[in-house]
């Protein structure tokens, strides 16, 4: 035999070999989501029988894209948005000593002032001359460059910065922009620490519906029915920053739970 044609020959063996190696991965991944729906079914089963009403059209399906994240404080970052909001001619040092305030930096300038604490808390105030902040000083004053990835809401005269990760806010990480005489008056929790994947990812829906209903029960929930479902992130101070956890936002009437969809805990905020 030449050996071109016994190269002809291997290279069919190869790709047949591949292609049933294709189509064994297919069949494994196919029943594998059979067996997920299965169990996915039989776990809301249970949730109906607990008096749980709960459907799962409302559920966001990308559950298994997110991340537990890790941020340590980054205080050049902190001196970056001090100096985009008190501008030109501004400087730092240590807040006065005492427990409370370890760890803490006050930025001051002839514009104003701005506290970066060790827990992530910012507040300060910086001079303004309008009634209410507009979209282009919020930009001008907390780039996004430096602060990371936020949405702003406006709530009456105030403006509220959420951060975004993964496009999800982190409801209890804000600063809220409160117009007052002559300044802006600047509160809110912020890490501008870089996001580090913490290698932990959400449970399957089968298992999360399994300990959501566990977790009501143990909560005497009684009766009830999710309305609502969005996926959110938490954070958690940590030693030397912040962790961050999605999380489901269950509505249920006038209750509000928070799911941590990585441990199948219910946690408070």
């Amino acid at each position: 035999m030449r050996w071109g044609q016994a190269k002809i020959i291997l290279i069919i063996v190869i790709l047949l070999v591949d292609l049933f190696l294709l189509f064994s991965f297919l069949q494994s991944s196919r029943s594998e989501q059979r067996i997920e729906a299965l169990a996915q079914q039989e776990s809301l089963d249970l949730l109906e029988k607990a008096g749980i009403t709960l459907d799962p059209g409302i559920i966001d399906r990308k559950t298994d894209m997110l991340r537990t994240y890790e941020s340590q404080r980054d205080t050049e970052k902190e001196i970056q948005a001090a100096e985009a909001l008190l501008g030109p001619g501004t400087s730092g040092r240590n807040t006065e000593e005492g427990p409370e305030n370890e760890g803490s930096v006050t930025y001051r300038s002839t514009a104003g002032t701005l506290m970066f604490m060790q827990n992530g808390i910012m507040v300060g105030q910086v001079a303004y001359s309008g009634t209410e902040a507009d979209e282009a000083t919020i930009e001008r004053f907390f780039p996004a460059e430096i602060m990371g990835a936020y949405t702003v809401i406006r709530e009456g005269r105030n403006i509220r910065l959420i951060k975004l990760i993964d496009g999800y806010p982190v409801d209890n990480e804000s600063v809220t922009v409160t117009p007052s005489g002559q300044n802006l008056v600047i509160s809110g929790r912020w890490n501008f620490g870089q996001l580090m994947n913490a290698g932990e990812q959400p449970k399957q829906l089968s298992e999360l519906f399994l300990d959501l209903r566990n977790e009501l029960i143990r909560e005497k929930a009684g009766i009830i029915t999710i309305d609502g479902i969005t996926t959110e992130y938490t954070a958690y101070q940590a030693t030397g920053g912040t962790r961050y956890q999605p999380v489901w936002h269950l509505k249920a009437g006038n209750k509000d739970y928070y799911y941590d969809i990585v441990r199948g805990l219910l946690v408070t905020r």
